[in-house]
């Protein structure tokens, strides 16, 4: 005999779920729905101001304190890992992740395992020239401390520090470019 907990009968294309209000007006849900036959899905789901964060936590004791977060969503729409995520798996070794992206302390990385977890079609050396020349079209790298600052053929980097840079230019006299930075120290 099968212990069943929380049924709920095939709902069609409406939901089912439960739900329920927390701080006097905010909403949260957990429900199955469906667009149609066969295209069945899971919602978790807050309401009210758009803003309400979903967390994933795990905690040590009986939920004594909490030991990780994942924000599935913050207020802002953004999700945040509380490790490494594992992009694929091994087929040799299911306990290993083929490919890790992550981060510890100021290092931030997108590691392969497997030698043909990830790839490079062709390589491209970049030209070091931290100079910002319109109508030059090309990929150019360089590093740089300096003050944010604005106006047009400035470098400005987001705030006061050493930056590696990766500019992409374009091709005209308006000057369009892009910038890749991320701070070192």
């Amino acid at each position: 005999m099968q212990t069943l907990g929380i049924t709920f009968p095939n709902s069609g294309t409406s939901l089912r779920g439960i739900q329920g209000t927390v701080g006097d007006n905010d909403y949260w849900r957990i429900m199955g729905g469906a667009t149609s036959s066969n295209n069945g899905y899971l919602e978790i789901a807050t309401a009210d101001d758009g803003n309400e964060p979903i967390y994933i936590r795990q905690y040590t004791g009986v939920f004594s304190s909490v030991k990780r977060t994942l924000t599935l969503l913050d207020a802002n729409g953004f999700s945040y890992f509380p490790s490494y995520i594992n992009i694929g798996g091994n087929e040799n070794n299911n306990s290993s992740p083929d490919r890790v992206w992550g981060s510890n302390g100021s290092d931030s990385f997108l590691r392969s395992y497997r030698t043909s977890a990830l790839s490079v079609a062709s390589a491209y050396r970049l030209n070091q020239n931290s100079e910002l020349t319109y109508g030059w079209n090309g990929l150019n790298y360089f590093n740089q401390y300096t003050s944010t600052t604005s106006g047009a053929r400035n470098n400005a980097n987001p705030y006061t520090d050493w930056f590696h840079i990766i500019r992409m230019n374009h091709n005209n006299g308006a000057g369009y470019f892009v910038d890749i930075a991320t701070a070192f120290h």
